[in-house]
C-alpha cells in the first residue's frame, strides 16, 4: 500500500469514528477503503483520474463476495483477484451485489470528501462517473409485500401497543409504509433532517452513516406521517430519532429487526413477510399508479442509468409529493 494512502485512510476512519459513527460502520469503511487501495496499488487516492476511476468500476462488478476468505485469492491484490474472477466467466466465483458494489463507492466517496476537506484535493473526479442501476425489487423478492388486511392487522397492533414516547417502535412502521425507504436510512434520520423544499415538508435520508454532502435524497413527507404528527415528534428531538434503537455491539437494525420478528409471529406471517416489504409494498404500489420508472427510482434511491439520467435532474418535491401521496 502507498504510504500516503495508508496515511488518507488512518485520517478518514479516524474523523468518521470522531463523528460518532458507530463501531460497525468504522470498520465497515476501513475494510472498503483497504479494498480499494489494493485496487490502485501505489497510485495514490488524491491523484486519482475519472478515466482510473470508470476502470475500477467496471472491474469491481467481478469482485467476489467474501473475497479475503477465498484461498486461492490470497496475496493478490483487488485488481488481480476481479480479473481473474472475470476470465472464469460462468465458472467463476458468485459477484457482489449491485448495492454492495455502490458501498465501495460510498466509501470512496467519503475518503475523497475528507481529502478535499483537508484542503489536499481541489475537485471531485467521482462527481460524473455513473452506475448500474440495481433492481427496484429483486425478482426472488416479488410478492412479499404487505397486502390490505396485513396491514390493517399491523396497524390495529402498532397503535394498541406503542405511542409517540416508545420511539422507533411506534413511529418505525409507518416510516417504512409511507417513504419506501430501508430500514438502515431510516434509524439515522436527526431532527436536523427534516426540512422544507418547494414548499413541501422533506426528509433527507442518506444510504449509510457517513452521511456526505450529495449522498443523500429527498422524501416528501407523505399526508399520514404528517397528521401522525412525525414532524412535531422531530422537533422534540436532538440528534438522532430514534436513539433507543441501537444496541452496543450490534448492527444498527439488530434491535428493531428483532422486535418486528416477535410481532410478525405474534400475528402469524410467515415467511418472507419483513420489514423490506414495506419497501415492496410501496414501489409496486407506485408502479400500479402508473408512476414513472425516474420518479419511482428518485424516491428509492437509484439511479436508472440511462443516457437521460446523466442530463436530467431530480423533480421538484412538489410533484414528487403528490407521487409519495397515491400510497394509501
Amino acid at each position: 500500500m502507498n504510504p500516503r494512502n495508508k496515511k488518507f485512510i488512518s485520517g478518514c476512519v479516524e474523523e468518521a469514528r470522531s463523528l460518532g459513527r458507530s463501531n460497525e460502520t468504522v470498520a465497515l469503511l476501513k475494510n472498503r477503503l483497504n479494498v480499494i487501495v489494493s485496487y490502485f496499488n501505489t497510485i495514490r487516492i488524491d491523484e486519482l483520474t475519472p478515466k482510473q476511476i470508470k476502470k475500477f468500476r467496471d472491474d469491481l462488478y467481478f469482485l467476489p463476495v467474501n473475497a479475503s476468505k477465498i484461498k486461492e485469492f490470497n496475496e493478490m491484490n483487488t485488481k488481480e483477484i476481479c480479473r481473474i474472477n472475470k476470465e472464469k466467466g460462468v465458472n467463476g466465483h458468485q459477484c457482489i451485489s449491485i448495492e454492495t458494489h455502490r458501498g465501495y463507492f460510498n466509501a470512496l466517496a467519503n475518503i475523497l470528501a475528507y481529502l478535499r476537506s483537508e484542503g489536499i484535493m481541489d475537485t471531485n473526479p467521482l462527481k460524473d462517473i455513473k452506475f448500474k442501476r440495481a433492481p427496484l425489487i429483486k425478482a426472488n423478492e416479488k410478492n412479499r409485500a404487505f397486502d390490505c388486511d396485513e396491514w390493517i392487522e399491523i396497524y390495529n397492533y402498532i397503535v394498541s401497543n406503542y405511542s409517540e414516547k416508545d420511539g422507533f417502535k411506534y413511529w418505525i412502521t409507518f416510516l417504512l409504509k409511507y417513504t419506501g425507504a430501508r430500514l438502515k436510512e431510516l434509524l439515522q434520520l436527526n431532527d436536523t433532517d427534516f426540512i422544507v423544499v418547494d414548499g413541501v415538508v422533506c426528509m433527507m435520508v442518506y444510504p449509510d452513516q457517513y452521511k456526505t454532502k450529495g449522498s443523500g435524497r429527498l422524501i416528501p413527507l407523505h399526508p399520514e406521517l404528517i397528521k401522525l404528527g412525525l414532524v412535531e415528534f422531530a422537533k422534540t428531538k436532538t440528534g438522532k430519532l430514534f436513539p433507543e434503537s441501537e444496541q452496543a455491539g450490534r448492527p444498527l437494525s439488530y434491535k428493531t429487526s428483532k422486535w418486528a420478528n416477535y410481532w410478525r409471529k405474534k400475528l402469524g406471517f410467515g415467511k418472507g413477510k419483513n420489514l423490506i416489504s414495506f419497501r415492496h409494498g410501496f414501489i409496486d404500489g407506485l408502479k400500479k399508479s402508473g408512476v414513472e420508472l425516474e420518479k419511482r427510482a428518485q424516491l428509492a434511491g437509484h439511479s436508472i442509468n440511462t443516457t437521460a439520467d446523466v442530463y436530467s435532474k431530480d423533480y421538484p418535491m412538489d410533484v414528487m409529493f403528490e407521487v409519495v401521496s397515491l400510497i394509501k
